[in-house]
Order: structure tokens, then sequence, then C-alpha cells
């Protein structure tokens, strides 16, 4: 317990997962705990839509974009140690331009691949 604000607490627990919940005076903070990254599911996402790619139905400046992200996923996954955050940032991205382009039956089977 921190002795210049008691009502302040530091918690570590180290790699656990779970809920904390703190109150005082009505306000309740909560935190519960990240989930985890299916990385082998986000890699066969991405190279299905690397490989869709030139039958997508999308302007040249959404593939470009689509494009990059498949790259960057594919080269931040390659890392020795992948920074799990940024992959699910970097795939909820790609994932929300399929869905504003991706239309019928191809960008629904995409999209079924990974959920983040």
């Amino acid at each position: 317990m921190n002795q210049n604000r008691p009502d302040r607490y530091d918690v570590h627990t180290g790699n656990v997962t779970g809920q904390v919940v703190i109150g005082r005076d009505n306000t309740v903070t909560a935190s519960g705990p990240a989930t985890t990254l299916n990385l082998p599911e986000l890699l066969r996402f991405t190279n299905a839509v690397v490989q869709a790619l030139p039958v997508l139905v999308m302007t040249a400046e959404r593939q470009q974009v689509v494009q990059a992200l498949t790259a960057e996923i594919l080269q931040a996954a390659d890392q020795g140690e992948p920074d799990h955050r940024n992959l699910r940032q970097l795939g909820q991205s790609l994932r929300t331009m399929l869905e504003g382009a991706a239309a019928g039956a191809l960008g629904s089977g995409l999209l079924s691949l990974w959920t983040p």
C-alpha cells in the first residue's frame, strides 16, 4: 500500500490473468484480462487475404492499404518475439478494410477466418 495515498494500491501479478475491480466513494475501476492472440489463425487469415487480393473488388487506394497491412503483419509476425498487441491492432485494421470493401461470399469467407 502506498503510504502517501492510502486509497491507492499497486498490484503486480506477473503473467496472471483475471479481473480486478476496485471501488471507493461510488467510483469503480475495473480491468479485465487481455485476450491472447491466436497468431497461427491471424497468419492464416492474412495469407488468405494476400491470395484473394487480386480478385477482391475494391479501389486501388484501398487495395494498396490492404497490401501494406498484410506485409506489415507478416513482417511483424516473423520477429523473434512478436508484439501481440501490435499484431492484433494490425489484424483489426485489416479486417476493417475488408469489412468496408469486400462483398459477397469471398469477403465473408475471408472475414470468418479470424476474429480479434
